[in-house]
């Protein structure tokens, strides 16, 4: 079925001979001809999240970047702008590494993953990578239930220095100009460029966690210094013609991509991917006060096939809202505890962005007897 690892354990070109024999051209050689060489592992890279049970997943990509090495082979046919649709597979690419051994091929395609760079998108890179180094894998105990008795942890760990400086960077872009017009505050916008090299301070929210990050321009080059939560450091900033920003701070160089998604930033650093919200205090006190009522979102887009409850009815917990389907997949909206539904926006035959609001909640105007 995967055909790219039957052409690089055999060395034969399946689809040229499927279109040759097709034209008429006979097969050029007998099956005792054909001999295995070596071992190879496909992983299919999909737009989709491992952890909400692998949903599809919808956007631009904005960053692309397929690793190259010995004995790697990447299957592909999009690039960085392509939209990946709903109406479509959301598969983006085939990662395929052949070795010797086996454990030679596991190795190159562990290595190929952790310099895989998607971003724009949720993939299942992190899932990937993940499956591939775990130890039952690797020893070769792959059975159907293997994700039923494995727990795979795909959480990126906290972000280090190189991330948030990486973010603040792209932020600033290449002068006051684009910083301002991207955060819209020409106070902050003149700190790095100031005579004297005074700095500007960033804040980011990585989950629940809050970061900053202070830095200034050194000299007339591209070289920065700052500090990460208060840690210092210092990089000598290079731009690769592919989007990459190289941090280089003497003893190492971190190669990163960072792109715009949403209010935020998404940055991509050794395999992982980062999520980082600008931190508005104003925001999180707005939040503390709506506490008590919950919003349902779509985990997709879809189109809402089917709506079992009205506004102003009391729900109970686990009960039916409504039903969305995408990809040939149906997604249930239930209640996760007794409320009173305020809001439906969208009818039977609506079709929803991922992330729009489908439900809204009041669990403290429920009635006694739907507790």
């Amino acid at each position: 079925v995967e055909h790219p690892v039957t052409e690089l354990v055999t060395g034969v070109d399946l689809v040229h001979l499927q279109l040759a024999i097709a034209a008429g051209e006979p097969l050029p050689f007998r099956q005792e001809d054909v001999a295995r060489r070596g071992h190879a592992v496909e992983c299919r890279v999909y737009a989709e999240d491992a952890a909400r049970g692998f949903l599809p997943a919808t956007g631009r990509l904005t960053v692309f970047a397929p690793p190259l090495g010995a004995g790697l082979r990447v299957d592909t046919g999009v690039a960085v702008g392509d939209e990946v649709h709903r109406h479509y597979d959301p598969l983006l690419a085939k990662l395929i590494a052949h070795g010797r051994t086996r454990a030679e091929a596991l190795a190159r395609a562990r290595w190929a993953l952790d310099r895989f760079a998607v971003l724009g998108v949720t993939t299942n890179l992190p899932f990937l990578r993940a499956l591939l180094a775990h130890p039952a894998f690797v020893a070769g105990e792959t059975t159907t239930d293997f994700l039923a008795r494995h727990a795979l942890d795909i959480a990126p760990p906290p972000p280090d220095w190189p991330v948030l400086v990486a973010a603040a960077l792209a932020e600033l872009g290449p002068g006051p100009r684009q910083f301002v017009e991207r955060r819209g505050d020409p106070w902050q916008a003149l700190g790095p460029w100031r005579q004297g090299g005074a700095a500007v301070t960033l804040r980011y929210r990585v989950g629940t966690s809050e970061h900053t990050v202070a830095l200034r321009r050194e000299g007339t080059g591209d070289r920065w210094a700052g500090t990460v939560g208060g840690a210092p450091f210092a990089v000598r900033l290079v731009r690769r013609p592919d989007g990459a920003l190289v941090l280089d701070d003497g003893h190492r160089r971190h190669a990163l991509y960072a792109a715009r998604r949403g209010d935020g930033w998404e940055v991509w650093h050794a395999g992982q991917v980062y999520h980082l919200a600008a931190a508005d205090p104003l925001a999180a006190a707005a939040h503390g006060a709506a506490d008590e009522e919950v919003r349902l979102t779509a985990p997709m887009p879809g189109t809402i096939i089917k709506v079992w409850a009205r506004e102003g009815e009391n729900v109970k917990a686990g009960q039916r809202i409504l039903a969305l389907e995408a990809m040939k997949m149906e997604f249930t909206v239930e209640a996760p505890h007794a409320a009173l539904i305020r809001r439906l926006p969208y009818g039977e035959g609506a079709v929803v962005p991922a992330d729009a609001v489908l439900v809204e909640l009041d669990e403290h105007a429920v009635g006694g007897d739907e507790g």
